[in-house]
């Protein structure tokens, strides 16, 4: 699946530009603990139980992005053409990619084959796009959420939940699809 790029660390699948929509669903590293042609556990889950490699979380979320009018993924630059072709498997054809580090939801491009940070506003300039009045908030799928670590939460959803909700952007972590 070819990838076109739409502006530094953003990529649309399908070529077409972001529009408004009521319906916008925001992913992070969506598979991170699956191999993304078989669903084979990779790892253990660091510092949590329950949903991570729980087929029902995949087939929840798999069910989610088909039916979304628009979605987003945040995912590692390494495993992006990864999740591209899984999307494309299930009959999803249509989204954005914004690439990130490792571990991390940080927007960033590859440059001369190394990973620059791509700033945040120019995010959120992309994600306005979406925004329509009196819309529902932002959906947010993925993982890691909720995780508690030596007193702190951490995780590449909590993480993306504050910078959103930092940039008054309505949101809604959808707690049932998140490991």
């Amino acid at each position: 699946m070819t990838l076109i790029r739409l502006r530094s660390g953003i990529y649309s699948v399908d070529g077409c530009q972001p529009r408004p929509c009521n319906n916008l669903v925001l992913a992070v590293h969506p598979y991170y603990q699956f191999d993304p042609d078989s669903l084979v556990f990779m790892s253990k889950p660091r510092f949590s139980e329950g949903k991570t490699g729980d087929p029902e979380y995949i087939a929840k979320f798999e069910n989610l992005v088909k039916s979304a009018s628009e979605l987003v993924t945040f995912e590692e630059a390494s495993r992006v053409p990864s999740t591209a072709e899984r999307y494309r498997r299930i009959g999803v054809h249509r989204g954005y990619f914004i690439k990130t580090k490792e571990d991390s939801p940080q927007p960033v491009e590859n440059e001369g084959g190394r990973l620059v940070e791509v700033p945040w506003d120019d995010v959120f300039d992309f994600l306005r796009v979406f925004e329509v009045p009196l819309r529902e908030p932002i959906r947010l799928v993925g993982g890691y959420y909720n995780i508690y670590f030596v007193g702190t939460n951490v995780g590449c959803l909590n993480a993306l939940e504050c910078k959103i909700r930092g940039e008054s952007l309505p949101a809604e972590v959808l707690k049932e699809i998140t490991f």
